[in-house]
């Protein structure tokens, strides 16, 4: 009959104990290696991927590229949004600009219209200026350049007229010894000069109030205008001026979204009710209101008035 030993048995079982402790110490241990590398795997940071852009940026395009005071200029575009409005301003080095034309592109991205290069002195000294073409939200915009060419006198060529002395009679001037006076014409009248308002009527005044009759009259294609320190035009100074801009237009039924962008006030009134009053005095800023109209023809009057350093005044809408 076998005894145990009760002390080797004392011996034998922790070291049984402590070789299965160690045993398991080494799985886990195993275990948390492999979840470390695969962390490790996981973690690990992959080149990120370039998604390119499908929306190709505007272009625009003017023929000719150079010429002088009164020149038609063609301009066409492409990749613009669709049926939206797209202006064209003219820049110098001070970033000045003055409204060239406006036209909405094509459902399909496409703009032709055309403009004729101004008379004002300023864009007349030779050298580069720069076309440029811009959203009526300023979201997307194109630039290209317009070389104006140096002036070439052109020869004044007065007409001559013979007028005869009184001794000198022909032959053909007597009928049975009695002088033919030369026939009377009526000088056909010359109509006063009408400018067409097909575009935006526009008034400006040299004062800051629309107090008196206006100084200027014209047309503008858009109100979209950024003059910086500058006026609108040499009979308008560059600070306490005012203007007012009236249009009939036409649009479908439906809520409208309108906008002023202004420094330093403005006020949009439509059919003669003010909708969007900012008449102060203030820091360029963006306001709108939202208004429904009926379908029809609507009187659309936007009035502005700078006091000092920046002129700016934007206007335009959207069908919500």
């Amino acid at each position: 009959m076998y005894i145990e030993d009760s002390r080797h048995a004392s011996t034998v079982r922790p070291c049984l104990i402590w070789r299965w402790f160690n045993v398991i110490l080494l799985l886990f241990m195993g275990m948390g290696l492999s979840a470390c590398a695969g962390m490790s795997t996981l973690s690990t940071p992959s080149r990120p991927t370039r998604i390119s852009s499908n929306v190709a940026s505007p272009v625009i395009e003017i023929s000719p590229a150079s010429g002088y005071a009164g020149v038609s200029v063609q301009v066409s575009g492409q990749n613009w949004p669709g049926n939206t409005l797209v202006l064209l301003a003219l820049e110098d080095s001070l970033g000045r600009s003055d409204i060239l034309a406006a036209t909405n592109a094509t459902s399909a991205g496409a703009i032709e219209t055309e403009f004729r290069y101004p008379t004002s002195q300023r864009w007349l000294t030779p050298g580069e200026y720069i076309i440029l073409a811009y959203t009526g939200n300023g979201s997307r915009q194109a630039k290209t350049s317009f070389t104006v060419a140096a002036s070439e006198a052109i020869p004044t060529i007065l007409p001559t007229a013979t007028i005869p002395l009184e001794d000198e009679i022909t032959e053909d001037e007597v009928i049975e010894g009695e002088i033919i006076d030369p026939p009377i014409t009526t000088p056909t009248p010359i109509p006063p000069t009408v400018v067409a308002f097909e575009d935006w009527r526009a008034e400006y005044w040299d004062n800051a109030y629309l107090e008196g009759p206006p100084a200027l009259i014209r047309s503008d294609p858009a109100i979209v205008f950024n003059w910086g320190v500058g006026s609108p035009a040499d009979v308008i100074p560059a600070d306490y001026f005012s203007a007012r801009w009236r249009r009939p237009i036409y649009f479908s039924g439906g809520v409208y979204r309108f906008f002023l962008e202004v420094d330093d006030g403005a006020r949009l009134s439509i059919d003669n009710v003010t909708i969007l009053d900012e008449w102060r005095d203030g820091s360029p800023r963006v306001v709108f209101v939202d208004f429904a109209l009926n379908e029809g023809i609507h009187l659309v009057q936007v009035e502005y008035f700078e006091l000092t350093q920046r002129a700016v005044i934007r206007f335009w809408w959207e069908r919500s």
